[in-house]
């Protein structure tokens, strides 16, 4: 297990952070355990950070990360759900939901730039891939907790 625990300097290490910003990711990532998507455990320190009263906190993938890798380790990975959430259009569609719920537009996209949810992908390639992928994993995963915590319902079928 010890293999999946990361401390700072090999966070900093492993990831694209320029060293200016270095200093922003203990920040980061005590957000990132308070919303859930991370454990942290207190590093056990050697004598001599033990001496200057140095403790050190590791980072550990917990189930809510695991569902955003690549390789998840579940049924679905939720990667192409979150991919397709931080479309800048999709953001700048939400930042309009005022201006929507007050005019006769059938989506935010519509409202944002006079396309629809269906013409965005089908320009998109990409993001319809995503699209295609994030819709998949959701019918996995609603079929998964159906049968398991439901499964009276389909007896007989």
């Amino acid at each position: 297990m010890a293999s999946n625990l990361f401390s700072f300097p090999k966070l900093i290490e492993s990831l694209p952070v320029h060293p200016s910003k270095a200093h922003c990711v203990p920040r980061l990532m005590r957000i990132l355990v308070h919303l859930g998507f991370f454990e942290t455990t207190k590093k056990h320190p050697d004598q001599q950070q033990q001496e200057r009263g140095e403790e050190e906190e590791e980072y550990s993938l917990n189930v809510a990360s695991r569902l955003l890798l690549d390789e998840s380790p579940f049924i679905i990975s939720m990667k192409p759900l979150v991919a397709l959430s931080l479309i800048p259009k999709f953001i700048a569609a939400w930042d309009s939901l005022s201006t929507w719920f007050g005019n006769s537009d059938a989506s935010l996209l519509e409202t944002v730039d006079g396309s629809t949810f269906y013409d965005f992908f089908e320009h998109n390639p990409k993001n319809r891939h995503n699209f295609y992928e994030a819709m998949s994993n959701d019918s996995k995963l609603t079929a998964h907790v159906g049968l398991k915590d439901c499964k009276e319902i389909f007896e007989g079928l």
